[in-house]
């Protein structure tokens, strides 16, 4: 009996020991050690459409739980880790973290006097990610300072920024301010996570520049009721410090913004908004001027240029991965050098996606310029800016392709060609191999937009892959992206003719299925109907020509359930 009581003791010993480690779990938990993990843990992805609301408590009287987020990687602004500064949700919301930024460490502050946080998980039905990584511990409970919008600089890595209302007023009409928040912690950046922001729509703007100043690099404006997000200094800002300006008309107030300051590794990505001014930048982002998460803003008039600031690699290219504007209003111009005089690649509006822009043009620069209207509004786009060696020999800017009754056309385009010979469309065979299917010539070397197209007359019945070969003078070559379509065949018929009768032979219409046949004279008035039945070896029909048919030109319209197809005829 004392042996069974020893082993159980060491078992809850050494469970004590080992087991804290926390998958989100639900509920309330007491420690001041641990691992705090999405669901998935430490290996695999939490999963889709969870709503887990976990609390930790200190077990030491008088301190406050402290969560240092090691990792986080949710889907951006889809799945929300919600913390509280208390024991439930309705505690003070401190923070709304999303994407790939890092939380930081967070604190209770000295207004709680449960000294817990409280974590709410929130995930769609959609993508899922790897979650987070966070070490628990107690620590003396935190006394944030509160900062207002001022003109004003302040070094910190913690405290709750607001407008000039404070958490519980509107902010003021005429206000024009300037404030810069940098780290108090050598080598890190300085974070800002908003919560929800409202503001008056196209009136009243937020400002937020990666820098000291807002000589900075812009990364985004605000100007209207903008959903809770980031911003962090990037690593090509070497005070690590942020900037935020804003100004409000003399009409409308509004409640403004309220969110929590830190210092955060600097290890994301640089990225710019579009705005006025140069920029050196070989590895980083480039958005809209809405930023990461807001959608840009009405009446733009935006011209940025984009530079190589590697000598080495001298030629900006450009990858779109999200494009949202109002079609034919709002409008990205894109061009081939360092001004809006040089050879302008395109204009982009809509949501198609543009293919890679790249820079063919001495400078090695990119210019662009956003010009929207005062109406509709929409999320801009999302691209990551590069720099290569040489210019690309062809600069893609789309390919798709349309299904029609009996073809597939494929179109494509491009900005810019350097000796490039010709085209060749390849189209999926098996599992890993393409076949070409058609050849088209290129236009050798130009700086403007060219387009192209080629008719598939026999694809596939079912999925159809394609890709464009692009080969060089000298025997070089390069592919498009794969554009993947889907045909089903559609129906279709064939005339032949002698003195008595017409015949028609039918093909693509499935066994079983019914077909109703028309032939009528140009009045339209109608001269002959017939159902037949389309079974095997049954895909034929005679129309027979009677004494009231004369010499001249009739119309054939065969019917199969909604869809119609009609051919003329001349009968001799």
């Amino acid at each position: 009996m004392k042996m069974q009581v020893l082993l159980y003791s060491m078992f809850m010993i050494n469970y004590t020991i080992f087991s804290q480690s926390y998958n989100n779990p639900g509920g309330i938990i007491n420690t001041c050690t641990g691992t705090f993990y999405d669901t998935g843990g430490s290996g695999t992805n939490y999963t889709n459409n969870q709503n887990i609301t976990t609390t930790f408590c200190p077990t030491v009287p008088g301190q406050c739980i402290s969560i240092n987020f090691l990792t986080f990687n949710t889907q951006a602004y889809y799945d929300i880790l919600y913390v509280y500064d208390g024991n439930s949700t309705s505690s003070p919301l401190l923070g709304m973290f999303s994407g790939n930024s890092l939380p930081g460490v967070i604190t209770g502050s000295i207004n709680n006097l449960s000294g817990c946080l409280t974590f709410k998980f929130v995930s769609n039905g959609f993508t899922n990610a790897q979650g987070w990584s966070a070490n628990i511990s107690c620590s003396i409970c935190q006394n944030p300072p509160i900062y207002v919008m001022s003109n004003d600089s302040f070094t910190t890595c913690n405290g709750t920024f607001y407008d000039t209302g404070g958490p519980n007023l509107n902010y003021n009409w005429n206000e024009k301010s300037e404030i810069t928040f940098c780290p108090s912690n050598p080598g890190e950046c300085m974070g800002i996570n908003f919560n929800p922001i409202t503001l008056e729509l196209d009136f009243d703007s937020l400002f937020i520049f990666d820098g000291p100043n807002s000589n900075s690099q812009l990364m985004a404006i605000i100007n209207d009721n903008s959903p809770a997000q980031n911003y962090s200094a990037t690593s090509n800002n070497p005070s690590g410090c942020l900037t935020i300006k804003f100004s409000s008309d003399g009409w409308d107030q509004r409640p403004g913004w309220s969110s929590t300051l830190q210092c955060v590794p600097c290890t994301e990505k640089p990225y710019i908004a579009i705005s006025s001014g140069t920029v050196n930048l070989c590895d980083g982002n480039f958005f809209d001027n809405g930023g990461k998460a807001s959608d840009y803003i009405n009446n733009s008039n935006s011209v940025t240029t984009v530079c190589s600031d590697n000598i080495n690699n001298p030629f900006i290219s450009l990858s779109f991965s999200t494009f949202q504007t109002e079609l034919n209003f709002d409008i990205l111009s894109v061009f081939d050098g360092p001004t809006t005089g040089s050879p302008l690649i395109g204009n982009f509006s809509g949501n198609l996606v543009p293919f890679i822009v790249m820079s063919t043009n001495p400078s090695g620069c990119l210019t662009f310029r956003f010009i929207s209207d005062g109406g509709v509004k929409y999320s801009g786009w999302e691209s990551t800016i590069t720099c290569t060696e040489f210019p690309l020999p062809v600069t893609w800017l789309e390919f798709y392709g349309v299904k029609n009754n009996t073809n597939i056309s494929l179109f494509w385009s491009t900005s810019s060609e350097k000796n490039n010979d010709y085209f060749t469309i390849e189209r999926l065979v098996d599992a890993e191999s393409y076949k070409e299917i058609g050849k088209i010539k290129a236009s050798g070397n130009s700086n403007t937009q060219k387009s192209y197209s080629f008719i598939d007359i026999n694809p596939l019945d079912g999925w159809n892959y394609y890709r464009i070969k692009q080969t060089d003078y000298n025997g070089k070559h390069d592919y498009s992206e794969i554009v993947a379509i889907k045909f089903e065949k559609g129906f279709d018929f064939f005339v032949s003719q002698n003195n008595q009768n017409i015949y028609l032979s039918m093909s693509g219409i499935p066994f079983g299925n019914n077909i109703i046949i028309d032939l009528y004279d140009l009045t339209g008035k109608l001269l002959f109907n017939r159902k037949h039945s389309i079974f095997e070896n049954n895909n034929k029909t005679i129309i027979p020509i009677n004494r009231d048919l004369t010499t001249g030109v009739y119309l054939v319209k065969l019917t199969l359930n909604n869809s119609t197809l009609s051919k003329l005829i001349f009968i001799k």
